[in-house]
């Protein structure tokens, strides 16, 4: 999952490697978008702290791990996007 600072995201799961899932987010993402997480048969999520200005990422088994995650690295937040592999 990769993101930018005004808060555009992209999203990319289920490809063959990590660089291939990295690259494909970045795609997905507009503007000047950096990488916050990467996640293998499991989840990645997104916060986003509105104090600090800053989006986190996190990831876990499931998405509630993922999404406690985020809000673990964010310090708090609210809540953005996950999702999820298949498999």
């Amino acid at each position: 999952m990769a993101v930018s600072g005004k808060g555009s995201i992209g999203r990319a799961w289920d490809y063959k490697s990590r660089s291939a899932a990295e690259q494909a987010a970045m795609n997905n993402c507009s503007g000047a978008c950096k990488v916050i997480t990467s996640f293998h048969n499991g989840c990645g999520a997104v916060v986003h702290n509105s104090t600090t200005h800053r989006y986190s990422g996190g990831h876990g088994e499931t998405r509630g791990k993922a999404q406690r995650s985020a809000m673990n690295r964010a310090g708090g937040g609210r809540y953005v996007t996950s999702v999820c592999t298949s498999n």
